[in-house]
């Protein structure tokens, strides 16, 4: 099962705005990915590379978890940037799953 990572959309503060500067999710998680030193090089300068250009990624069950916890445990962005990635990348999870 292949799941689309869609992070083409603007974080927002915690009055439910679009930040200022404007943010868009994929490239925050982009730079934040390109900025580490270890992990799977070549599969994240990929997904880096798509998310930074707006482009969804689709992975699998491994390739999910991997990304999952490395935006979870990762010390280089706010919650605020991460609940918001980790949320989406819920929610394409959960539409996958819904129409298998």
């Amino acid at each position: 099962m292949k799941i689309p990572i869609d992070l083409n959309a603007p974080l927002v503060g915690l009055d439910g705005k679009p930040l200022q500067p404007a943010q868009n999710a994929g490239p925050v998680l982009a730079s934040m990915m390109v900025s580490q030193s270890k992990g799977n090089v070549l599969k994240m300068w990929a997904w880096a590379l798509d998310f930074h250009q707006g482009k969804p990624v689709e992975l699998d069950e491994a390739d999910f978890k991997m990304l999952y916890d490395f935006v979870e445990t990762s010390d280089a962005i706010t919650l605020l940037g991460k609940a918001q990635i980790l949320t989406r990348m819920i929610q394409a999870k959960e539409a996958v799953q819904t129409r298998v």
